[in-house]
């Protein structure tokens, strides 16, 4: 992960904000650093937050069983028998191979391509032009980004979701995924896809374009130059911008997660 986002995209080289390392600026390096980085930051908080999602999920899909947090979470590690929950700790983790799949292509996809689009863009425009369009640059990097990592996403999510809801319908990603193509089709692997790109799209776009702004506003209300700090305060500095940012975007993706969790788990096909 890199900062100094206002740099303009023909400096030839960037610092890496966890390592100190220069990188050549858009070398094949930097976006496989940048992608590498992304899917570990992707892979590791929603693994961690497996419990919470299935939890969540079951809220979603299940509402005349579970209501709320702590009493759904008692409710599935004691068993729920005519939903197919089992009980114990197992319970908790149901979709994790799928979680930790997905989101570590998706995380790769979205912060690599981001990368790649970002560049890309800014050439068209040119060095002159982007900086005074560089909101527009990064709207549309997110989008072309998140677009291409959805579609990757999307079956693990299908599989994530199923198995949280209706854990008797497979094991686990290995046996799940297999069989919701053999019930399904390829088609079924897809078939929340609407409400999935409606969840993303704009979570993605507001969370990157947003945390730019916010990474900026924040270096310009440092005591230092961003070249004057070291590695960790700038790393300071994109914990605090990513949660302002991550806190927003979940509150704007919620209603398009219920309904991709609806319709993965065949409660309506309205999209």
């Amino acid at each position: 992960m890199f900062y100094d986002s206002d740099e303009a995209p023909t400096d030839p080289r960037r610092r890496s904000a966890l390592t100190g390392r220069a990188v050549e600026a858009h070398s094949s390096e930097y976006f496989a650093v940048s992608a590498v980085g992304g899917a570990l930051a992707s892979a590791v908080p929603y693994a961690l937050l497996t419990p919470l999602e299935l939890i969540k999920t079951n809220i979603q899909v299940h509402p005349n069983h579970f209501h709320s947090l702590l009493p759904s979470w008692y409710a599935i590690k004691d068993g729920v028998a005519e939903l197919g929950f089992r009980g114990g700790v197992r319970s908790l983790t149901a979709g994790l191979g799928a979680t930790l799949a997905g989101y570590t292509l998706h995380g790769g996809l979205q912060f690599g391509l981001y990368e790649v689009f970002r560049y890309r863009y800014a050439q068209m425009l040119g060095e002159d032009n982007w900086l005074q369009h560089k909101s527009r640059v990064w709207m549309a990097a997110a989008a072309s980004a998140e677009t291409v990592a959805t579609l990757a996403l999307c079956p693990f999510e299908t599989t994530r979701a199923r198995l949280q809801a209706q854990p008797q319908f497979a094991r686990g990603l290995f046996d799940g995924l297999p069989k919701l193509i053999a019930t399904d089709g390829f088609a079924g692997l897809y078939v929340g896809l609407g409400p999935l790109l409606l969840r993303q799209l704009p979570l993605t776009v507001a969370r990157l374009t947003t945390f730019e702004s916010m990474i900026e506003s924040l270096y310009k209300v440092m005591p230092r130059e961003p070249e004057d700090l070291s590695g960790r305060e700038k790393v300071a500095v994109m914990f605090w911008a990513g949660g302002i940012v991550g806190a927003l975007a979940a509150v704007l993706s919620q209603p398009a997660d219920t309904l991709f969790s609806l319709i993965a788990n065949d409660v309506c096909r309205c999209c």
